[in-house]
């Protein structure tokens, strides 16, 4: 039983002066009769001696004790405490940082209590959400607190990344359509700021899990094996999120390799990159070892490494003299052949060319390097507000002009300049499958770019986009794209190896989603605002019986005057 507005619980001190006047008053009732003998010692048996002696026969009393005491409990809203008739909705974040231990046993394991804790005893409607990289249902409205109990046990930690604070707000609108009267957030390093307007019929509860700790981890990784040598050639970004310098040790889990236990100093509050010593087998864990008060969070000490056996083809059409022959040394995984004729489609998986493209290659992706007549000028390209991901990590204005020769080319522009277009993309299908054709406005060749990083990086970026899922990768983060497609759908959730699912021979390693995991510094829990708060409640008081109870106080008014009036 609860109160939603138990300050007028106070008004009960109106009993007082009621018992009060009760005893203070002695009216005796008056009768003639023929003798008072026999009556002095009826009188004496009647006349009260103790003090609960004074309630017997008051039925008047009775009638205001009741009175006061319902219209009381109708004041203070009466309700009951299992919230019959509410809509509660419970999100369990269940992102890396929730396996940090500093909280016993885990954070994840705290929050899960106190997610059963909101379920047991609850008589209205409980629905449970998981919180990774989105908010995923994990059973929809339910009357009764066992199933939604059985649900929260079946929950489990992931290796995705919390979402961002903007993002996490968006996901809470999306959940406006199901009309929840709270939602109870149980996270750690969610941190959202609400403005006053938002989803103000919702009492949103964020509650947070952790203490102020420090944490290692492994966030990044470079790797490449080489069949040719049968070595493997890695580094790893090691994050020290300490504000002191943190000896830790990496060692491998499979066979033994020279060169490990390797003993590491980490610097505080910044990434270290960590060259590894070389690795004799294409896949690999990398565990990482330090001190328990340095390191809560165990989610982010170990790294997954592993050649998947893609071994894609690509044709070079080029002459044997050209720089894009050397991608072969720098990309070992990826086959490069020269171009042939004639062409089988299904023998390559992309098609590189200096000049215009055959159209025998147009049915797989291709890129062309296809130059202009006229040199850019310093200043010459202009902006383009694109996040394309043959664009990420591209300096255009530090590539030498010289190099630069934009022309008319197909497809949509990507990069222009003022004589014409840099880059552009051009979509074909093939078998309804969509194809990409790259256009780049620049000579690979030209001497200005011999030893310039923006080649390197451009190269890189078009063979993974023309490559795709196709491309092979030592490791790949939870929720990449590439995942999905090798996956036709939601890819793994969770670091490991992982087989590709109808694709024998093909294995992938996953890791840590983001970086941003690494930081377990807890942040602060919020209540609801008041106008969060008025929705819930005045559903509350529309489920509360006090029409009810002062009714009834109505009715006993009604009694005692019908009393008073036959007695009188």
């Amino acid at each position: 039983m609860s109160f939603l507005n138990p300050d007028f619980l106070w008004c009960f001190l109106a009993l007082i002066p009621v018992l009060a006047l009760h005893f203070l008053k002695s009216k005796p009732t008056k009768r003639i009769i023929s003798s008072n003998l026999i009556w002095r010692i009826v009188l004496s048996k009647l006349k009260p001696n103790s003090f609960l002696q004074k309630f017997q026969n008051s039925l008047f009393l009775l009638f205001q004790i009741l009175v006061i005491t319902f219209v009381v409990l109708a004041m203070a809203r009466l309700s009951g405490t299992g919230g019959g008739g509410l809509n509660r909705i419970i999100i369990l974040d269940v992102s890396a940082s929730m396996q940090a231990t500093d909280v016993h046993p885990s954070r994840f394991q705290a929050a899960r209590e106190r997610a059963c804790d909101l379920c047991s005893g609850f008589s209205g409607r409980t629905a449970v959400y998981a919180l990774g990289a989105s908010i995923i249902p994990v059973i929809s409205y339910v009357d009764d607190s066992t199933s939604a109990l059985a649900a929260l046990l079946k929950i489990d930690t992931q290796h995705s990344a919390t979402p961002s604070n903007e993002k996490f707000m968006r996901m809470l609108r999306d959940l406006e359509g199901m009309s929840p009267d709270e939602i109870f957030v149980l996270t750690d390093t969610l941190n959202p700021n609400f403005p006053s307007n938002f989803m103000p019929q919702t009492a949103i509860n964020i509650e947070t899990f952790g203490k102020e700790n420090g944490n290692v981890a492994v966030i990044d990784s470079e790797a490449v094996w080489n069949p040719a040598t049968g070595e493997m050639s890695a580094s790893l970004v090691i994050l020290n999120d300490n504000s002191e310098l943190v000896n830790a040790t990496l060692n491998v889990e499979y066979g033994s390799v020279d060169g490990f236990p390797m003993t590491v100093s980490l610097s505080p509050r910044q990434r270290n990159n960590i060259q590894l010593p070389t690795i004799p087998t294409p896949k690999q864990i990398i565990s990482l070892v330090a001190p328990n008060a340095k390191n809560c969070s165990p989610a982010d000490d170990k790294w997954f490494l592993c050649d998947p056996g893609l071994k894609p083809k690509v044709f070079l059409d080029v002459y044997e003299t050209s720089i894009l022959w050397k991608l072969k040394q720098s990309m070992p995984m990826v086959d490069f052949v020269p171009f042939h004729l004639p062409m089988v489609a299904t023998e390559a998986a992309a098609y590189m060319a200096k000049g215009s493209i055959p159209l025998e290659a147009k049915s797989i992706p291709t890129c062309g390097f296809l130059v202009g007549t006229k040199a850019t000028q310093a200043g010459g390209i202009l902006p383009w507000d694109t996040d394309h991901p043959l664009l990420k990590f591209t300096n255009w204005d530090a590539v030498p002009p010289d190099a630069l020769k934009p022309g008319t080319l197909p497809g949509i522009p990507l990069i222009e300049a003022i004589e014409g277009t840099l880059v552009s993309e051009e979509v074909t299908f093939t078998k309804g499958i969509r194809v990409s054709h790259l256009w780049v406005g620049l000579d690979p060749d030209h001497p200005t770019l011999q030893g310039n990083i923006f080649l390197p990086v451009l190269l890189f970026n078009i063979l993974e986009y023309l490559l795709k899922d196709n491309f092979p990768r030592m490791s790949y983060p939870v929720g990449h794209p590439g995942l999905i497609s090798l996956w036709k759908g939601k890819g793994p959730e969770h670091a490991g190896f992982h087989a590709v699912p109808n694709r024998p021979g093909i294995t992938v390693a996953v890791n840590l989603e983001s970086p941003s995991e690494a930081f377990i510094a807890p942040a602060s829990s919020k209540t609801p605002s008041a106008t969060q708060n008025y929705g819930k409640k005045l559903k509350e008081q529309a489920s509360s019986p006090w029409q009810a109870l002062l009714g009834m106080a109505f009715i006993l008014v009604l009694g005692e005057w019908y009393f008073f009036i036959r007695r009188n």
